[in-house]
């Protein structure tokens, strides 16, 4: 008896698992971002939350009418941004930086951070290669 009830939860958390798959492979779509555009952005940053299940970026942006616009960046997991050598410690509000994003499609100040730069030009994360060469914007 207490076999079949263990085959049975075993059967049914399967197929509840199989289930929501679709709807946790969704939350890793990048379709809301431009893909096929690298956008640098010069600014300072604001804050800097290193966190998961994503690293958060916001820096302001100066545009070139002077309007100030805060921008918001995604990053990986913190596991995955450690192998890339970032750390809690890498950047800090106040920092200048150049970060490279794929923008929101719907324009947006929201995208997926492909390239970090310090305001001097030194590299902190190397262009990830994600799909065909985007173009520079």
């Amino acid at each position: 008896m207490l076999r079949r009830i263990l085959k049975t939860a075993v059967a049914g958390a399967m197929v509840l698992f199989a289930a929501l798959s679709p709807a946790v492979l969704a939350h890793h779509s990048n379709a809301n971002y431009d893909a096929k555009v690298d956008k640098p952005l010069k600014g300072t940053v604001v804050d800097y939350d290193w966190g998961n299940p994503h690293v958060l970026i916001v820096w302001d942006v100066t545009d070139p009418s002077g309007k100030v616009v805060r921008w918001t960046g995604d990053l990986a997991s913190v596991e995955s941004e450690q192998a890339d050598g970032l750390n809690k410690h890498s950047l800090k509000p106040g920092d200048e930086v150049i970060i490279s994003v794929h923008p929101a499609k719907d324009g947006s100040p929201y995208g997926n951070i492909v390239q970090i730069r310090r305001g001097d030009g030194t590299m902190m994360l190397a262009e990830r290669s994600q799909g065909p060469k985007p173009t520079k914007q």
